[in-house]
C-alpha cells in the first residue's frame, strides 16, 4: 500500500481547500528571483504556485489524479525547506524559527527532516491563520451562493 493511499481520502480532510491556498499564495510578495542550474523556477513563490497547480494530477510524483486533498495535507507533504521558509517568512511567522532550521541542506533525507522540523516550529494552523484562509466548508458555501446568484443550481467541488 502506498503512502498516497494512507494520506488521501475522497473528500479533503477538515481544513482549507488547495484552491484557497493558491489564491492566498498569489497575494503574497515574491522573493528575489534566483537562477539555479537545473531548476525550472526562479522564485519560491513560482515554485509553490506551479507545484500547487499540478497537485490535482499526477505531477512529477505519480499522484493519483482526481483525489481531493486539503491545503493542510499539501503543507504536510512539502519536503523542500526553501518553499516552507519562504511561505513562513512571507506570512510574517519567520520569527518563530530558530536559525538552526534555516541552514541550507542538499541530501533529500536531510531535506525531509529539515522540513519536518520547520513544520514542528510553525504548524499548518499558524500558516492558515496568517493567510486568513476560510475553513473549507465556508469556501464551498461561498461558491454555492455565487452559483445561485448566477442562476445555476449545480456547484461542482474544485
Amino acid at each position: 500500500m502506498s503512502c498516497e493511499t494512507h494520506l488521501t481520502s475522497p473528500e479533503p480532510v477538515a481544513g482549507q481547500s488547495v484552491a484557497a491556498f493558491i489564491e492566498a499564495i498569489r497575494k503574497l510578495p515574491s522573493d528575489e528571483p534566483v537562477l539555479t542550474p537545473g531548476k525550472w523556477y526562479r522564485t519560491q513563490k513560482e515554485h509553490w504556485l506551479r507545484w500547487l497547480k499540478e497537485y490535482g494530477g499526477p505531477g512529477a510524483y505519480g499522484r493519483l489524479p482526481g483525489t481531493k486533498r486539503s491545503a493542510r495535507l499539501v503543507y504536510a507533504r512539502i519536503v523542500e525547506p526553501r518553499m516552507l521558509l519562504w511561505l513562513i517568512d512571507s506570512v510574517g511567522l519567520g520569527a518563530q524559527l530558530p536559525d538552526s532550521v534555516r541552514t541550507p541542506c542538499s541530501a533529500s533525507s536531510e531535506m525531509t527532516k529539515r522540513s519536518a522540523l520547520i513544520r514542528r516550529h510553525v504548524p499548518w494552523e499558524a500558516v492558515a491563520a496568517a493567510l486568513r484562509l476560510p475553513p473549507e466548508d465556508q469556501a464551498v458555501r461561498s461558491r454555492s451562493n455565487a452559483a445561485r446568484a448566477r442562476g445555476s443550481s449545480v456547484v461542482r467541488p474544485r
